[in-house]
């Protein structure tokens, strides 16, 4: 092969520049993904920042947007690229002090509780 190039590339440029006649089409064409052009919806990503606010991770986030939504179905790394195109996938210290307390916004709703587990020697009975 001259050059080293290989055969199959080399077919590959000279069929699409027959094809077209064009110079540019000898050059490689773009590779990688469609920017901006698969995102979800803002309203969407709005969503997502909500539950963010509310101290969620990616997973719940995920989990709560599969059970509410129809055709809005984020899996837990489209969540994280949500929140990282936002600058929100690290929670504050403050946001941390959020997520501790009972997040509840209508009955029946659950609610984040924090516990823990008494020895043996404390408990007499």
């Amino acid at each position: 092969s001259a050059h080293d190039t290989d055969p199959r590339s080399f077919l590959k440029y000279y069929n699409r520049f027959k094809q077209s006649g064009n110079d540019l089409d000898l050059l490689p064409a773009k590779r990688g993904p469609r920017y901006t052009t698969r995102r979800p919806d803002p309203a969407d990503e709005q969503k997502v920042l909500d539950l963010r606010q509310r101290g969620c991770n990616k997973f719940e986030i995920a989990d709560q947007l599969k059970q509410k939504s129809d055709n809005f179905k984020p899996s837990p790394s489209g969540v994280y690229n949500i929140l990282k195109r936002y600058h929100k996938n690290r929670l504050t210290i403050a946001d941390k002090e959020v997520k501790r307390t009972i997040i509840k916004e209508r009955m029946g709703q659950l609610g984040h509780i924090d516990c823990h587990h008494l020895s043996k020697s404390v408990i007499r009975g």
